[in-house]
C-alpha cells in the first residue's frame, strides 16, 4: 500500500495548480483573512451578543416568582461560555477573500473587483510589514494604561493593529500592498505559500534559485543530450 504524499500546497490558503495551453504551470491562491478593523468589530459584536444573552436570562429569571438555582446559573455562565463561540463565528463572518494568480510572466491580485498585474520577470519578493497603525495603537494603549494606573486601576488592552501585517509584493524595490492580515500565524502562512509558488515557477523558468516539484524538472537540456 502506497502512503499518500502530502502536497506542499495542501491546506490554507486555498491553492490550485493549473497548466496553461503552453504546458506551463501557474497558481491560483485565494486568501480568506481578517483585517484588524474587522477583527475589532467582530469582537465587539461577539461581546454584545454574549452580554445580551446573559441579560435575556436575567430578565427571565426576574419574571419568575421563585427562580430555581439553574436559572441563576444560566445568568452567570451564559456570557463566559458563549462568548468564545460568538467570537469565532463573528470573526469568520468578518473575513474577506483576496484572489491571487502567479504565473511565469505575471503576478496578479484582485482587489475591490479589479485586477492588477505585475511583471514577475522584474526583481520582486514577498514581505511582511507590521501594520502602519501599530505604533499609534501602542502609544494610545500606553497612555490609557498610565491614566488607569493613576486612578488605581489595572487594565489590559488588546492589540489589533499591533498583531496585524501588510503582505506586500516588493516590486523593483517598491511597495505594492496585496492584503492586510490580522494575526501573525496567518500572515506567515500566506507569505510562505506565495514564496513556495514563486520558487516553483522560478525553477520552471530555469532560474537558479528555484525549487523543482518533480525530479525531471531539476535538469536543464545540455549540449549533446539525446
Amino acid at each position: 500500500m502506497t502512503a499518500k504524499v502530502i502536497s506542499p500546497f495542501e491546506g490554507a490558503p486555498k491553492t490550485c495548480e493549473w497548466v496553461d495551453d503552453q504546458g506551463r504551470t501557474w497558481f491560483e491562491i485565494q486568501t480568506h483573512t481578517l483585517t484588524p478593523l474587522r477583527a475589532k468589530v467582530a469582537d465587539l459584536v461577539a461581546g454584545s451578543a454574549a452580554l445580551g444573552l446573559s441579560g435575556n436570562y436575567l430578565y427571565q429569571a426576574l419574571q419568575m416568582p421563585e427562580a430555581p438555582p439553574l436559572a441563576w446559573a444560566a445568568v452567570l455562565l451564559a456570557a463566559p461560555l458563549t462568548h468564545p463561540v460568538f467570537r469565532k463565528i463573528s470573526r469568520w463572518l468578518g473575513k474577506s477573500y483576496t484572489d491571487i494568480h502567479i504565473s511565469e510572466d505575471r503576478f496578479s491580485v484582485r482587489q475591490q473587483w479589479r485586477w492588477r498585474h505585475y511583471d514577475r520577470k522584474l526583481p520582486h519578493k514577498f514581505t511582511l510589514l507590521v501594520h502602519d497603525k501599530a505604533q499609534r495603537e501602542a502609544q494610545r494603549h500606553e497612555l490609557e494604561v498610565r491614566q488607569a494606573s493613576a486612578r488605581g486601576q489595572v487594565i489590559s488592552k488588546r492589540k489589533y493593529y499591533g498583531d496585524s501585517y501588510h503582505l506586500i509584493y516588493e516590486y523593483v524595490g517598491q511597495r505594492v500592498d496585496v492584503v492586510t492580515i490580522f494575526g501573525r500565524k496567518e500572515a506567515l502562512r500566506i507569505q510562505e505559500r506565495l514564496n513556495a509558488c514563486d520558487q516553483v515557477l522560478k525553477q520552471q523558468a530555469h532560474q537558479s534559485d528555484g525549487v523543482a516539484l518533480a525530479p525531471d524538472a531539476q535538469w536543464d537540456d545540455q549540449p549533446g543530450d539525446l
